[in-house]
């Protein structure tokens, strides 16, 4: 039985920036005990993005900017190419 799981991180910064806040730790935590536990988990994360022992699929790509750091009033703008990547590469995958 195969027991493969892929992970995806947020498109907000690369995983090791702390841009990503608690969802670093998250993915890193999961990824860490699952592998323990026999899963193969690898994670889709922006570019530049380190996990210790983790794989990861990095794509290329400008970060989205973090709702938290915007107006209540500023428009939802997708970044260039991180979002729709990761979406097509964790379809191929």
């Amino acid at each position: 039985m195969s027991r493969k799981l892929l992970f995806i991180s947020t498109p907000v910064g690369f995983l090791g920036s702390g841009d990503g806040g608690g969802v670093e730790l998250t993915i890193y935590n999961l990824a860490r005990t699952l592998n323990k536990q026999g899963y193969a988990v690898r994670v889709v994360a922006p570019e530049a993005s380190q996990l210790h022992d983790i794989p990861l699929i990095t794509i290329a790509g400008n970060a989205q900017i973090s709702a938290q750091s915007q107006g209540r009033e500023a428009p939802i703008l997708i970044s260039s190419g991180l979002i729709p990547r990761r979406s097509r590469r964790t379809i191929e995958k």
